[in-house]
Formats: structure tokens, sequence, C-alpha cells
């Protein structure tokens, strides 16, 4: 939560509270607030950042064409926003790239405590200190790797203490559990990595609001010969098990029987942030959000896809 003090004039997205006496609003709209001050000659005195020192570091990428150019065009998007490129192409890249020339206080968040050994491990062969949350680890430096769980759970702890959000995977970052991490961060500059940033839910309309727009995106048709081996694409479509379907169904139908209980429609990022403060307060709310997150595991997770893998193996 952001909390503006002074004469200040109202903004639209916050809310004045008479005990305090001041204006609050979510932390994502920090830099809009500051931003807006400055720029209509008010002087701002800052106490919602924790400043840390940030130990800065060198990598040995060498960037190719298109990587140059989707940093490029994250800079001149005000350091905020989505790149999107097939899996293989070297997202992580353009991301250690950005880390190491900002050299400001980071949190990255991954979907897997895989990936975060990924990143753990990839960062430290250039050098940099890496703290990690999650797995059994509770560490938080100025250059922090979590998995999206932990940050959610952890996000008013570290919502003050970063400036540069990595979202790796980013189209997990929509879903209601996890959107607070970015509602509820300070963090001026954003980048989202990811090779498929729609989501049948519809919920990626919010990466905007909550990251940035989509800066830069490259098809594996453009990078196939010459970055990129020739491959083609086959959609396997899995069937639940009749346990699965039975769980599945019951959980979405406690999160859709909420949603429609308080009136809540998804159909722009303010309703969507009006669910996601509610679930802060409301427990059935959370409950709902819990289930449908509990529902996408089990699609995800599904048993009928071990089994097809399983065959496809014994194919090839």
């Amino acid at each position: 939560m952001l909390i503006i003090k002074g004469e200040v004039p109202p903004f639209a997205f916050a809310k004045y509270d008479q005990k305090t006496q001041a204006f609050r609003c979510e932390a994502i709209y920090y830099r809009s607030v500051k931003e807006t001050l400055e720029a209509k000659g008010f002087e701002v005195l800052d106490e919602a950042l924790e400043r840390q020192s940030f130990k800065s570091f060198t990598h040995t990428i060498k960037l190719r064409e298109y990587q140059e150019e989707a940093y490029t065009r994250w800079i001149s998007a005000g350091k905020r926003g989505v790149i999107v490129f097939p899996t293989g192409a070297g997202k992580t890249a353009v991301a250690i790239h950005a880390i190491s020339e900002l050299s400001k206080p980071t949190l990255v968040v991954a979907p897997t405590l895989d990936l975060v050994s990924q990143w753990e491990g990839l960062l430290k062969s250039f050098g940099a200190e890496v703290s990690v949350l999650g797995g059994g680890r509770k560490e938080v430096g100025s250059l922090t790797v979590t998995t999206y769980d932990s940050a959610s759970i952890h996000y008013e702890e570290l919502g003050n203490k970063f400036e540069l959000l990595v979202f790796d995977e980013v189209h997990h970052l929509p879903a209601p559990v996890f959107s607070r991490i970015a509602l509820g961060s300070l963090a001026p500059y954003r980048m989202g990595l990811t090779a498929t940033p729609e989501r049948e839910d519809g919920l990626h309309s919010l990466l905007p609001f909550l990251v940035g727009p989509v800066v830069h995106s490259a098809s594996h048709e453009e990078l196939a010969g010459k970055y990129l081996s020739e491959y083609e694409t086959e959609v396997v479509k899995v069937k639940l098990s009749q346990k699965e379907r039975e769980q599945y169904d019951a959980l979405m139908e406690v999160y859709r029987s909420t949603l429609k209980k308080y009136n809540i429609r998804l159909r722009s990022p303010a309703e969507f942030q009006r669910l996601v403060v509610l679930s802060g307060t409301n427990r059935e709310i959370r409950k709902a959000l819990l289930a449908r997150t509990e529902a996408q595991k089990i699609a995800f997770n599904a048993s009928g896809k071990i089994e097809v893998l399983r065959a496809l193996l014994e194919r090839f």
C-alpha cells in the first residue's frame, strides 16, 4: 500500500483516509504518483522505497540482433514491458543484460524451483550476489530470485525493496493469487518474459497494467534456420480423468459462485484489482481465488499428460 501525504491533487486511483489524513493506493501506482507530482512542481519526499546497495556485475553474453532490439525497445518504453520470444530464443539473456545495465535492486520471479536454480546459477556465473526465497531458503537481498508462490506469500515484505521486477513466464502473473506481487510492489521498472502471453481466461489483457505492453515479439518462423532449429508444433488434447474432472468442476464452482455472489466481473484491470484487494480482507473471496488456482493445477498436471508423454517417448 502506498501512502501519499501533504497538500497534493487527488488521484483517481487513490482514496482519502480521514484517520491518517492521507491518500492511499496500491503500490503499483508509485511511479505514476511520483512522476505526476514532480511534473507539477511538487517537492517530493520519498520515504516509500527501502534503498539498498546493489553490487554491480558484468556479463559476457553477446546479444543477438533481435535481443538487442528487444532491450532497446524496452528502454524506450520507459523500462516497462513484455518480451515475447519462442522457447530457446534467449529471453533470459535480455533480462540479465537489463539487470546488469540498470544495477538496481532486482527481484526475479520464476514459476518453478528448477527455474529459480537456473537463474541463480547463471547470475552467479557472472559474479552476481544472489539471494533465493523459496524451497526452504529465506534470503532476501538486493538481487533475489524467487517463485511466484513464494513472492505471493511474501509480497508485503518484498513490496518496497526492489526497483526492477523480472517476471519469467509472465503469463502466470495475471492469475488472481499471483497478481498481487505486481500490484503490491513499488518497482518502477518491470520486464516480463514469455513465449505464450495469451491465457485462455483472457486475463493476459491485464499484463500492460501489471508489467507493461508487449515491446518486442519474434516468432519461431522469423528465427528458424539462423537462430533456432526447424520444428513442427502439434497440439495433443488430453482429457481429465473422472476424478480430476469432478475435483476441477467443484473448485471452479466455488470460484464462479463467489464472483457471482459479489457481482465481480473480470473485464478490466479495475475489476481485477478490486478482486485482489477484497481477497486481503474477505476470506470467502480469498478461498475462491485459491480454489481457482488449485483447479488450474489439476488441469496443468493431468495424469493423462504423463501417459501421452510415455507413448511419445516409446515412439521416438
